[in-house]
């Protein structure tokens, strides 16, 4: 009994020193590095979802369907991304950590999850079946009006003439993305009105979360929002489509893919950018935040051989002008006060 209590006793000096080394390491690494990772990994994350589902196409399963659908990624995904923030981080579950929310703060914790972590993916990934995801990514910027307008509706905050005038800039891009960006009237905004809907929901839940966040852990809250999302998810496909949709879900071949997705793209997104928000400056994060729609681009170039239509181009090349003047209007005028609301739905991965 005794080795066997001293070799447990020296199992638990050797974990807590790794934890310990592990952090110092962590902490060496500057906030606005963790930001930026973070922001790459949310470029990426459409194509690398839509590049997944073609993957699917060659390795169809017996019946002749896709196992990587988009439905089963996400999924997946959300539960992989659930029980790897849980399993790493099982003291955030326990009843201390819980005290001290009210029944408001539960609701809104509640409400904001389910837009942020069903609502809004389920929209992106209808989206990309309906578009490229060049417009996605371009359409998706349309986030910077809907901060400002939001945040001025529900909690009164105003920002500078110069980055309102950027965010109109940056709408007006979009409309010419939804407008120039097909090739027909017939499929005209189908795809960019499902962007704009989950970005809305991203969005939302961001300013319904505010409060609450400067309380909670953002690793319980993630638990929370990447649980209830697989749940209500799971019970609208269930409904919509039934239980016949979710065959292939335990596919080997999905299964690699959602491990290798779901632990880097979801759980990795989510915790670089909770690592950045912790002591990068806000200008460092409007800053990275603002070279998404570029490196969207880019990767969707880079993974799925897109190269941008004419009108693409035209309102890209808008975009990039309302979010260059948004930046210089909120890093005229600075709000120290919350990092969170710069990007509601900085990362995208779903």
């Amino acid at each position: 009994m005794e080795p066997t209590s001293g070799s447990g006793l020296w199992k638990r000096i050797c974990k807590r020193r790794v934890e310990v080394l592990i952090r110092k390491l962590l902490s060496r690494v500057p906030g606005k590095a963790w930001i930026w990772i973070a922001v790459l990994i949310s470029a990426a994350s459409n194509s690398i979802v839509a590049k997944l589902h073609n993957l699917g196409e060659c390795h169809l399963a017996p019946d002749g369907r896709n196992p990587i659908s988009f439905c089963n990624i996400f999924f997946t995904g959300s539960v992989v991304a659930f029980f790897t923030l849980l399993l790493s981080h099982p003291g955030e579950v326990k009843a201390e950590k819980r005290r001290g929310f009210s029944k408001k703060d539960w609701v809104l914790t509640i409400v904001s999850g389910a837009l942020a972590g069903a609502i809004a993916p389920i929209m992106f990934f209808k989206a990309l079946t309906e578009t490229a995801v060049t417009n996605v990514v371009l359409v998706q910027t349309i986030e910077i009006p809907m901060v400002l307008a939001l945040a001025w509706l529900m909690r009164g905050e105003k920002s500078t003439p110069t980055a309102i005038l950027g965010a109109t800039v940056a709408f007006t891009g979009v409309v010419l993305t939804s407008v120039l960006g097909h090739s027909g009237p017939l499929h005209l905004m189908r795809g960019d009105v499902l962007t704009i809907a989950g970005t809305f929901s991203g969005v939302l839940a961001t300013q319904l979360s505010r409060d609450v966040l400067q309380r909670m852990s953002p690793i319980l809250y993630g638990i929370i929002r990447n649980g209830l999302g697989s749940i209500l998810f799971a019970i609208i496909v269930l409904r919509v489509y039934g239980p016949a949709h979710f065959d292939d879900v335990f596919s080997p071949y999905l299964l690699e893919w959602t491990l290798i997705y779901g632990s880097i793209v979801v759980v990795g997104g989510q915790l670089t950018w909770l690592l950045g928000v912790k002591s990068a400056k806000a200008s460092d994060i409007a800053l990275a935040v603002a070279f998404t729609p570029v490196a969207g681009v880019f990767f969707a170039w880079l993974l799925l051989g897109e190269k941008p239509a004419w009108g693409q181009w035209v309102g890209g090349a808008v975009i990039m002008a309302g979010v260059a003047l948004h930046l210089f209007g909120e890093r005229k005028e600075p709000k120290p006060e919350s990092l969170e609301p710069i990007s509601s739905t900085a990362f995208r991965g779903v």
